[in-house]
């Protein structure tokens, strides 16, 4: 089966009351039903690879997609998991995929090229809350999160050769959500007891104490186009329906609540001063993906991702284009990628959008 289904987007301008352009969203089924959120990682010749956790057993997949618009085959990892899996490519050509096992405790399998991939290693042997989050900081380094004993927050970092001892980092907490923003710095994010919490590491041992960003956040995604620069989009934990909230960091802390309800939320950043936002409407009806983008102090129309889904939407950006992978609701629950159009190529500011879908099976 070839890659892409075809869709279309109309994008009408509101004061000329004409079309303007054609908007070509891109999506395809990637032939695989999935639970949980899947993982995605790009090396430097702009390859894709996608990981996710099997509907029916459980095990780990991948499939490599080309910048020529073709792919693999869904390949096994002949592993169980229980959790959403997290894959980093902490240098050009290298990826490790870390997942929590069937027993709860954390391990991985790192890639040796073609379709070799290294023995299963034991990262962590108790049992974990939730799935490790893995990040890569710079010259070969890995850091992997998790949520341990107490539900606190544990950490290892790989210097490319060997791994640190766990070191924790305090808090309790149910939701961690690490990034770098560059080589040798990251900081991590956590929903601890309902407030959204960060710290940050700038290199060496020392961490800046915790910090509370907000109160009664539920869902969150945080990403960053450059140093020292966060964006977070969430929902409100006690209202109902609850209420989108984008926060941000730029030396200090600023926030705003969006006209939107939201579940299941996402976010990107394909460019330094631009941030895609995504989540899924509430209320009957809505399973589809809806998705704004702020670039510099402008904001587009709302634009609908035109198919039905369900779970949280992994916004995700590489080589200045954003996708966003999400499990479909139709094929039995198959992976559903969707790839925007080039930035100043159809995300139009203060537009109505129309879907209009053509859906063209490809055969082989």
């Amino acid at each position: 089966m070839a890659r892409w289904l075809a869709g279309l987007i109309l994008v009408f301008n509101v004061s000329l009351g004409a079309a303007q352009e054609q908007v070509p969203w891109e999506y395809e089924w990637l032939g695989e039903g999935i639970v949980y959120t899947p993982s995605v990682i790009a090396d430097r010749d702009g390859t894709i690879t996608a990981f996710i956790i099997d509907k029916d057993d459980y095990s780990i997949k991948y499939r490599r997609l080309f910048t020529d618009g073709t792919s693999s085959g869904w390949e096994s990892l002949g592993l169980i998991a229980a959790s959403d899996p997290s894959a980093v490519s902490p240098a050009p050509g290298q990826m490790t995929v870390f997942f929590r096992g069937t027993a709860g405790g954390v391990g991985y399998r790192t890639w040796l090229g073609g379709t070799e991939w290294g023995p299963l290693e034991v990262l962590y042997g108790n049992v974990v809350a939730g799935g490790p989050r893995a990040i890569a900081i710079g010259n070969g380094r890995i850091a992997v999160f998790i949520v341990g004993s107490g539900n606190r927050i544990e950490y290892r970092l790989f210097d490319g050769a060997t791994w640190s001892d766990w070191i924790g980092l305090g808090n309790s907490c149910n939701i961690v959500r690490p990034i770098s923003w560059g080589p040798g710095h990251m900081a991590v994010f956590a929903r601890c007891g309902g407030s959204l919490q960060y710290r940050t590491w700038q290199g060496g041992s020392a961490w800046a104490p915790w910090q509370v960003i907000e109160g009664n956040l539920s869902e969150f995604e945080v990403t960053s186009w450059g140093p020292n620069r966060y964006d977070v989009i969430a929902n409100e934990f006690s209202s109902s329906p609850k209420r989108l909230k984008r926060l941000w960091f730029d030396g200090a802390w600023h926030s705003e609540v969006l006209p939107h309800t939201a579940r299941n939320v996402g976010i990107a950043s394909p460019a330094r001063g631009v941030v895609d936002f995504f989540w899924q409407r509430v209320g009957s009806g809505f399973d589809d993906v809806s998705h704004m983008r702020l670039d510099h102090s402008q904001w587009s129309s709302v634009v609908s991702l035109p198919r039905d889904a369900d779970g949280n939407p992994l916004g995700f950006a590489s080589r200045g284009v954003t996708h966003v992978f999400i499990r479909g609701m139709q094929f039995d629950y198959n992976l559903l990628h969707f790839k925007a159009p080039p930035r100043g190529n159809g995300i139009v500011p203060f537009t109505t959008v129309l879907p209009v879908i053509n859906h063209l099976l490809l055969s082989d």
